[in-house]
């Protein structure tokens, strides 16, 4: 959103369509995040962008919190920038792999008891990437984002959501690459 207008009970006011400046409030975000307290908008302005033509996401572990963090800030400060990051302390690794599969399903249990024996004393941590884009430019990223990796002791669990859990997480557990591009 790029500009609003909007009625309120003192009258109709619209927010400049000029990029938000540090020197006064952001008025934009004040009126949209108002929830129609100041009142009611009534036109916005908005910029569009094509659907990427391909999107990518990868999920890693990493063997602690503070080598997760170093990688995912190396990447936000110098590249490659995914579309999107998200890092889970060790904690949350243990319950998203714990309780990954489908319900009702043997994989569920398979995937519980995997993911304990592999996590047993471990303060894994799981990162995941998106990467959204032109299928060049997200294949550059993701090998740069690899090297990344790599250099930080990460270790891929595989493609989420496509790839199956349990490939994923046995190629976590027995070792190699571990990382398939395949969707």
């Amino acid at each position: 959103v790029q500009a609003v207008e909007v009625v309120s009970p003192s009258g109709l006011w619209s927010t400049p369509r000029v990029p938000a400046s540090a020197a006064w409030p952001d008025i934009l975000r004040l009126a949209l995040g108002s929830e129609g307290t100041l009142g009611v908008i009534t036109a916005a302005t908005v910029r569009l962008r094509p659907l990427p033509q391909e999107r990518l996401v990868r999920s890693w572990l990493f063997p602690d919190w503070a080598t997760g963090v170093a990688a995912i800030l190396e990447m936000a400060q110098d590249g490659p920038r995914p579309t999107g990051m998200r890092l889970f302390d060790a904690r949350e690794t243990r319950v998203l792999l714990t309780m990954g599969g489908r319900p009702g399903g043997g994989l569920e249990n398979l995937l519980g008891r995997l993911g304990r024996w592999y996590l047993k004393g471990r303060q894994a941590c799981l990162a995941l990437l998106a990467f959204e884009g032109r299928p060049q430019d997200n294949a550059s990223a993701l090998a740069r984002a690899r090297a990344l990796r790599d250099t930080a002791i990460g270790k891929a669990v595989g493609v989420v959501p496509c790839e199956p859990e349990l490939a994923a997480l046995e190629r976590a557990v027995l070792g190699g690459d571990g990382e398939s591009d395949a969707e």
